[in-house]
């Protein structure tokens, strides 16, 4: 089973600041030229530049793979910049479940690492899935929202009493 999902992520609040910020300081390196000449010019150039990355920047997907028995999740940042996030084994998952069921908020209180590759834009359920990170070797609570697709090959990998996710 290979099965691939790109989810969108909702940029922080704070990124619109820095955005609002960077544009007006691209109008007044603007309104500086006729003044300071080539100058003003170089100062506009800097924060065109500095504004397209910071866009760029801010325009992030999550890429979820499940290859086998294992999920692995990339960050990839303006389309061009990939970074790998982590990656976990479902074989020996625990619990795989929605948010707001009793098995999830029963494990709420457990003192593990958490991790949060939830876009916040999508419209599907989170789910949280407690399964054993690949570089730690350790448990650690998961937060994705993952497709039909996906769910259907977490569900052939993890054992029949860990996978509480109702059929539609």
């Amino acid at each position: 089973m290979n099965v691939e999902q790109l989810i969108k992520v909702k940029a922080p609040a704070v990124s619109w600041a820095y955005r609002g910020i960077l544009i007006i300081a691209c109008i007044l390196a603007a309104t500086t030229i006729p003044t300071v000449g080539v100058m003003g010019i170089v100062l506009l150039i800097a924060f065109l530049i500095v504004t397209v990355l910071v866009f760029e920047y801010y325009n992030a997907e999550y890429e979820y793979s499940f290859y086998d028995d294992v999920l692995s999740i990339d960050r990839i940042m303006g389309k061009t910049n990939r970074k790998h996030a982590r990656s976990f084994v479902f074989s020996r998952a625990k619990l795989v479940s929605y948010v707001d069921s009793e098995d999830a908020l029963r494990l709420e209180r457990t003192r593990v690492h958490t991790y949060n590759y939830v876009g916040g834009l999508s419209d599907r359920e989170v789910v949280v899935c407690y399964v054993y990170d690949e570089a730690t070797n350790e448990e650690v609570r998961l937060y994705i929202e993952p497709d039909e697709r996906i769910l259907a090959c977490i569900k052939e990998v993890v054992k029949k009493d860990a996978y509480k996710i109702p059929e539609k």
